[in-house]
């Protein structure tokens, strides 16, 4: 587990830390593509992945905590400047992002240093920033870098929209291939073939999740059924 990459080394410099967080119920290949691409152009010395606790904004039940955080911790190994981080997932009651913010402002890493702070998301979530628990607080303190999302009026189809991020949200935009893969459709899958063999479920999550996480989910036996 690459846990301990970041390169918080010349204290003269500022740093610029990153936080994805997010249900990663199950972790798949488009949100390691994601984390590699704002490690890489948002020049990061550390990314913190942040596997939710209990989100004030998803109804659904989510799978166990140690389930995700082990998927997540599977998925990201490797990936440069990464650390998974369980911050949320120890936190009591309703998790929201400015805690997860300030806990990580207080570790040794960051105290006394001057560090940039970015908030990795999609765009479908860029809109609901200003609902978000203190939400001044927390924008005023962090740019959001957003995933682009191709144009959909554009016939070649690889046109970025432009970014239009609320009044008082700073945002750049993250550029990636667009990716049909979603956790919902991973979980949906899944039940559709829990009369397949292992063999058959493992390849076929294989294609969407790393092999390690495939291994995992069909180890525990995970999202065979409905919650």
């Amino acid at each position: 587990m690459n846990t301990g990459a970041h390169s918080l080394t010349n204290v003269h410099c500022r740093q610029r830390a990153g936080i994805y967080g997010g249900a990663f119920d199950p972790t798949h290949k488009a949100h390691v593509a994601l984390a590699a691409a704002a490690v890489q152009q948002l020049a990061l010395d550390v990314l913190y992945i942040i596997p939710t606790g209990q989100p004030w904004m998803k109804q659904r039940r989510l799978t166990a905590g140690p389930h995700r955080l082990a998927m997540a911790r599977l998925a990201f190994d490797g990936v440069s400047q990464v650390h998974v981080d369980d911050c949320e997932l120890q936190r009591a009651g309703t998790t929201y992002t400015i805690d997860t913010l300030r806990e990580l402002q207080a570790r040794p890493a960051h105290m006394g240093q001057a560090t940039d702070w970015f908030l990795v998301m999609g765009e479908d979530l860029l809109h609901t920033l200003p609902l978000w628990q203190r939400a001044e607080d927390l924008l005023r303190e962090m740019t959001v870098a957003v995933l682009a999302r191709p144009d959909e009026n554009e016939s070649a189809g690889n046109t970025e929209k432009p970014l239009q991020p609320p009044a008082g949200v700073r945002a750049v935009p993250l550029h990636l291939p667009a990716s049909p893969i979603s956790s919902t459709a991973i979980r949906q899958g899944l039940q559709q073939r829990a009369a397949l063999t292992p063999h058959e479920r493992l390849a076929w999550l294989q294609t969407l999740v790393p092999p390690a996480v495939a291994q995992y989910i069909e180890d525990h036996h995970l999202y065979l059924t409905p919650h």
